[in-house]
């Protein structure tokens, strides 16, 4: 039972030490810096939350291509007497180291170091770090016992730097942009171009069909009114009738006026007949010529040709009457 009991406490005990000394666990902080190429800026390393020491060592680590260590100074937590800095600030890293071996633990929070930079170069990245890790192993109090004191970290940064990259990303982005703009421009301005090309290649005035005055008749029109609905006579047909006699026919519209030739034996007869032809085909040559003549429009015109046609047609026909009146009268002769 008693076993048990001590058991108990050991644990209880061992407990409450672990949670102690997470609770006293210190810190270090550092402040973040905003800087360019010349500057000089100083960085506060301060001790939070001091679990009680009375040793310490720090390990300052940079980028030497854009910063360099120009000053380093005690804060307020040791005092200077018992800081031990390395006199070779270009020493990489830097030591620093607080001692004080004959007094109790000192449990002071604030500036443990000041530290006094100055800006080479600027990372294109646009910052850079400055670390401070602790050495745990130098890090005790008055019995002895390592003390957790955590590191920091300093962000220095380079607004110029950023500013720069954003133009530029900017820049790359416009000219990026501005071809795909032109492009799109200049086919959207081409579309309409070739849309007006082709809509002024096409006429842009429709054939106007001839107009034909509703007062105005046409030749044809004039013609049926004048000479009936007569087809131009154009051909003359010769054929044979029983008694070997040769017919000549003249085709002129409607009327046909056919010519019987009669044989050879009768020579008086023939030449009256020859001449009634020839006056015939004279007849419809004039009719011809009349057809092709320009036609007037004007009504005392169509009037005139009409009579024309009658005072041409009745004397030929009265002569091609007499004439075969006569051969009737041969034919009872003979």
């Amino acid at each position: 039972m008693k076993r048990k009991l001590i058991l108990l406490f050991a644990v209880i005990v061992l407990i409450f030490t672990f949670s102690f000394g997470a609770l006293a666990a210190g810190s270090l902080s550092a402040n973040n810096i905003s800087a360019k190429t010349g500057d000089t800026f100083t960085v506060e390393v301060k001790l939070n939350n001091n679990p009680g020491i009375i040793a310490t060592r720090i390990f300052i680590d940079y980028d030497t291509k854009y910063l360099s260590l120009q000053k380093v100074e005690n804060g307020v937590v040791f005092p200077a007497s018992k800081a031990l800095f390395g006199k070779d600030y270009s020493e990489m890293p830097y030591k620093m180291l607080w001692e004080d071996a004959l007094s109790p633990d000192i449990t002071a929070n604030g500036n443990l170091a000041l530290l006094t930079f100055k800006v080479k170069a600027q990372d294109p990245s646009g910052k850079t770090l400055i670390r401070i890790t602790v050495d745990k192993s130098s890090t005790f109090d008055e019995e002895l016992k390592e003390k957790s004191i955590g590191d920091a970290v300093c962000t220095v940064s380079f607004p110029s730097v950023t500013a720069e990259k954003k133009e530029t990303t900017t820049q790359q982005t416009t000219k990026k942009t501005d071809p795909e703009t032109a492009k799109t421009t200049s086919e959207s301005t081409r579309q309409p171009s070739e849309t007006t090309t082709k809509k002024a290649d096409k006429p842009t005035t429709k054939p106007v069909p001839p107009v034909t005055s509703p007062t105005t008749p046409s030749a044809t029109k004039v013609q049926e009114e004048t000479l009936g609905t007569m087809t131009p006579a154009t051909e003359k047909t010769t054929s044979m009738d029983a008694t070997g006699a040769k017919t000549t026919t003249a085709s002129q519209g409607t009327p046909e006026v056919s010519v019987t030739q009669p044989s050879s034996n009768d020579g008086e007869t023939a030449v009256e007949t020859e001449k009634a032809a020839e006056a015939v085909a004279d007849l419809n040559e004039s009719q011809s010529e009349t057809q092709t003549a320009p036609i007037q429009s004007e009504p005392s015109e169509k009037k005139n040709l009409g009579y024309l046609w009658l005072l041409t047609v009745i004397p030929v026909a009265a002569v091609i009457i007499i004439l075969i009146k006569k051969k009737a009268g041969a034919d009872n002769v003979r």
